[in-house]
């Protein structure tokens, strides 16, 4: 008898250890699944005092808590700086400083714009790039890439076998990850610009988008010769070609008079092409769509502004059977340089005379909000890291303890410490 109780213990043991497993290994697809078609009210993870401002968030009582600052010493007086994350431990920075930035004329004065890129000496301007170790703090300067002339943005991606991707105004670049040299040069068609043109994850293809043909074309790394060419909808105007982790699959989206439209689905699998239709739902500007941790997801998200308040909704759509999952967050005011992680996390800025950072955690309904500084907004959209739980996000106009200016600062977020609070 005695046997047969241990036996059956044993039995209990193993049949929960494998019920955990299997709930370990489908939490990426329960993350993704889980979001359900009704208004949420959020619970917030950090109640603050709405008329208490700090300074900047250099004073925030959560560093130290689940927020860090990131040292990036050499450029963070640059005029513009991105970063993508190598590995959960360490992240790749690019940095541009682009020659008279102050000039106002240059914002408005196409003269002014043609005659800098005419008359600059770009040697002195080239892309720096470097290494930052999370986990001992170093920031080791990589690789340098020379500019000949002006670049309109910062465009920077890590492939999956280590290399890292750029753009300039003129060319997509592959640089080694292993020994920083120049692995490919691909010049970007004047008719697409360098909005519609990306690299896939294992950087074999290029997507180029081609309005004047409408099509997608995809472009083999290898020889340059032409994989597939999609067909687009001769009336709309499609852009910002963005690839699935899977390298397979890609996504480039219409807009009418600035609002979202349409969103075409390509598959490299059986090269057929999938339209979701978005022109009945969108009712603002900033809406935005992503891919999810699950293969067969979409995620969609959106503002609609009342008098009373700005929702925010993340919408599911499944590539499979069509269907959609919302959910709703009321917030008091819209959220700007917005970014959405690939299980559904929402992280950012709100403003109103003074700035916070929201993070909304979409899976358990809560949100975590930093105190309301006075100095440091920013609009570019953060950068999550690939299992979702950690952001890193850039604050410009924000100073040191001692009060000292600095034009950027990098702030990473540990969203697993932040909720647990």
């Amino acid at each position: 008898m005695k046997k047969a109780w241990i036996l059956l213990l044993f039995i209990c043991l193993i049949t929960t250890a494998c019920n955990n497993q299997d709930k370990e290994t489908t939490i990426s697809q329960a993350q993704i699944s889980g979001l359900a078609q009704e208004s949420s009210t959020l619970s917030d993870t950090s109640p603050l005092q709405e008329d208490v401002v700090i300074n900047s968030l250099l004073e925030s009582r959560y560093l130290g808590q689940g927020m860090e600052v990131v040292p990036i010493p050499d450029i963070k007086d640059y005029s513009e700086i991105n970063a993508a994350w190598i590995d959960e431990k360490t992240l790749l920075f690019g940095a541009y400083n682009e020659p008279k930035l102050d000039d106002p004329s240059l914002y408005s004065n196409k003269e002014a714009v043609e005659r800098l890129e005419k008359e600059a000496d770009w040697s002195k301007y080239p892309i720096s790039f470097y290494r930052s170790d999370l986990t001992t703090g170093d920031f080791t300067k990589v690789f340098e890439y020379p500019l000949s002339g002006r670049m309109p943005f910062l465009y920077l991606n890590v492939l999956d076998n280590g290399d890292f991707a750029f753009k300039t105004s003129k060319e997509l670049v592959v640089i080694s990850g292993e020994n920083y040299t120049v692995r490919m040069k691909y010049d970007i068609p004047t008719y697409a610009g360098i909005v519609n043109v990306a690299i896939s994850p294992n950087g074999k293809n290029i997507a180029v988008v081609d309005n004047e043909k409408h099509a997608c074309k995809i472009i083999s790394t290898k020889d340059y010769s032409e994989v597939y060419s999609y067909k687009l909808d001769s009336s709309l105007v499609y852009m910002a070609p963005q690839w699935e982790d899977d390298s397979q699959r890609l996504f480039c989206y219409s807009t009418q008079y600035e609002f979202l439209d349409s969103v075409a689905i390509l598959n490299l699998n059986d090269k057929s092409t999938l339209t979701y239709d978005y022109s009945a739902d969108i009712k603002s500007m900033n809406s935005r769509v992503y891919w999810s941790g699950d293969p067969s997801v979409m995620q969609r998200f959106d503002e609609q502004e009342s008098e009373e308040s700005v929702t925010n909704i993340l919408e599911l759509y499944s590539i499979k059977d069509k269907s959609r999952k919302v959910k709703t967050y009321p917030l008091s005011n819209a959220l700007n340089s917005v970014s959405v992680s690939k299980y559904g996390s929402v992280i950012g800025n709100q403003f109103d005379g003074a700035f916070s950072t929201k993070i909304i955690n979409t899976l358990t309904n809560t949100i975590f909000s930093t105190e309301r500084a006075a100095d440091g907004g920013s609009m570019i959209p953060a950068v999550w890291s690939q299992d979702g739980q950690r952001v890193i996000a850039f604050y410009t106009a924000i100073t040191n303890e001692k009060g000292e200016y600095s034009r950027w600062t990098a702030i990473l977020y540990d969203t697993v410490q932040l909720f647990k609070k």
